[in-house]
This record gives structure tokens, C-alpha cells and sequence, in this order.
């Protein structure tokens, strides 16, 4: 299960990942516990990313490689940059959908059989093109059909910032969290269901209640103790939400006092996980 889970303050990040990865296709199922879903692309911002295998591989390695030439300035030159790849659609995705479903009915053999290959000359622009790819992978594959990209990143003054980007296709919109109050703590979890986490939140909200006392912001023994309870909340959390049949490998990356407001990566080694995307 794609899963993410996090308990943030102003000066203060711990994320959680399910390094399990379960990839199916067709009736094989292939499973590995220890997948790299996780990414530094500088020391204080922090890439995480769930949905579509194939496009996730393709948001990274773009990264990746603008870190690599030192083209990574901040966290906002990050957000900026996954909107102007991702947000050139122009045309509405309900718009699009209509368009892939009149072109599949239209090429649809009595059999049920579509050729997409066929489809996609029928499509007008390339947005509806990588459309069309990401749900007919996600129906194949057994995979979210949405791409989420999560970024933490830590910059002074301002502490943590947050940015959640769903994309679809060629189209993305983002979720903006800064300007965190510096003596509060929030926490979340994220999954690739509908399931509402409000209740469950908020329970385990109460468990980090007694690890705040008036000043634990500016003391690193309260902070220290604060990030490890965290800890215990996020894995209570991950493995409620996660299905009766899977044991999730969570693994952390924190960012602290304690880490030089660096992210720190977990302690056991991670495989990374390529598809090979690509927009052509």
C-alpha cells in the first residue's frame, strides 16, 4: 500500500514511508520490502512520491539531474519547476476524458479488444497522449492512475515547507502548507485510498499532546523526545491504515536540530526502483 506519513513543526520533520513496493501485472504480484519511494535532492528538501510507477520514475529523474547540475536554488525553484514541466495542458482533464472515451468507443472491436495505439492518433494534443498512458497503465498494472509528488523542505526564516502535487497526464495542481507555528506540532497521514483519516489523526494527535510543554521548541531534549514518540504515533498510524494482509516496512527521514536541519536518510539500505518512463 502507498502510504505517507509525517509529523512536522516549524524547525522539525519526520516522514515516514511503506518501503514495500507491490507491483502487479496481470496475476503476478512482485514484492519488494525495502524500495526506495524517498529523495534527497538537496540536503533539506526531501522528495517522496507514491501513484504511478512510471511517472514517478520520470518526475525523479528530472530531479535528480537538475541536482546533479547544481539547478536546484530552493524549495519554491522545485515547486516551480514541476509545474512548468507538468502543468501544460490546455485543455480541461474532463474535457480530455471525453475525448479518450469517444475515440475508444469508436475503436472498440466486438471483442472488447482497443488498440491504443490506434487511440492515441486520434487524440488531439500530446496532454491527452500521456493521458490516455497513465489510466491504461494504471488498468494493466493495478496502480494509482495519479501521480502525487510530496516536497519538505526546510529554509530560514520561514522553517518547513510543505507541498503536496497531484498530477494526471500533463496536469498538476499542488496543495501549499507554510508558515507552520513554531510551538505546534501537525500531523498527517496520506494513502492512496478514501478512506477518511480524520478520527485516527486526530487520536493520535492526543499521544503527542503530553510531549509539549510551554517551550519544547527551544529545548533539544524535548524535541528529541517529541521525535521519537512521533515515531511510535506514525507507525500506529501506518499500520491501522495499511490492509490486514500487508506488514509495511516504514522507514524515516528526519530533519532536526539533532541533524543540522539536514534530512537525514534511514538507516537501512533501500533499492531503487526504475520504470522506464518515457514521454514519447
Amino acid at each position: 500500500m502507498e502510504i505517507l506519513g509525517y509529523v512536522v513543526a516549524r524547525n522539525m520533520a519526520l516522514v515516514a514511508v511503506n518501503a514495500q513496493h507491490i507491483a502487479t501485472i496481470g496475476p503476478d504480484k512482485f514484492i519488494i520490502p525495502n524500495a526506495k519511494k524517498a529523495y534527497l535532492v538537496r540536503d533539506n528538501i526531501l522528495l517522496a512520491m507514491r501513484g504511478n510507477p512510471y511517472k514517478t520514475t520520470y518526475i525523479k529523474k528530472y530531479l535528480l539531474k537538475l541536482a546533479e547540475l547544481n539547478s536546484i536554488t530552493s524549495f519554491h525553484s522545485v515547486r516551480e519547476d514541476i509545474n512548468d514541466v507538468f502543468n501544460t495542458a490546455q485543455s480541461k482533464i474532463s474535457a480530455s476524458i471525453e475525448n479518450i472515451k469517444k475515440a475508444i468507443e469508436e475503436l472498440k472491436r466486438d471483442d472488447g479488444h482497443i488498440d491504443t495505439r490506434e487511440v492515441e492518433k486520434r487524440l488531439d494534443s500530446q496532454e491527452e497522449i500521456e493521458l490516455l498512458r497513465d489510466i491504461t497503465s494504471s488498468t494493466l498494472n493495478n496502480h494509482n492512475s495519479f501521480t502525487i509528488v510530496s516536497l519538505f523542505g526546510h529554509e530560514e526564516p520561514e522553517g518547513i515547507k510543505i507541498v503536496h502535487l497531484v498530477a494526471i497526464g500533463s496536469q498538476i495542481s499542488d496543495v501549499y502548507k507554510t508558515d507552520l507555528p513554531k510551538d505546534q506540532v501537525f500531523l498527517q497521514f496520506l494513502d492512496d485510498t478514501t478512506k477518511d483519516n480524520a478520527q485516527l489523526q486526530n487520536d493520535l494527535v492526543k499521544q503527542l499532546t503530553p510531549f509539549l510543554p510551554p517551550g519544547w521548541e527551544n529545548d533539544e531534549r524535548h524535541v528529541t523526545k517529541l521525535l521519537e514518540q512521533a515515531k511510535n504515533v506514525i507507525t500506529i498510524g501506518i499500520n491501522k491504515l495499511s490492509p490486514p494482509n500487508e506488514r509495511p516496512n516504514i522507514v524515516f527521514y528526519e530533519l532536526s536540530v539533532r541533524t543540522g536541519f539536514k534530512f537525514s536518510e534511514p538507516e537501512i539500505k533501500l533499492v531503487d526502483i526504475e520504470y522506464n518512463y518515457s514521454k514519447d
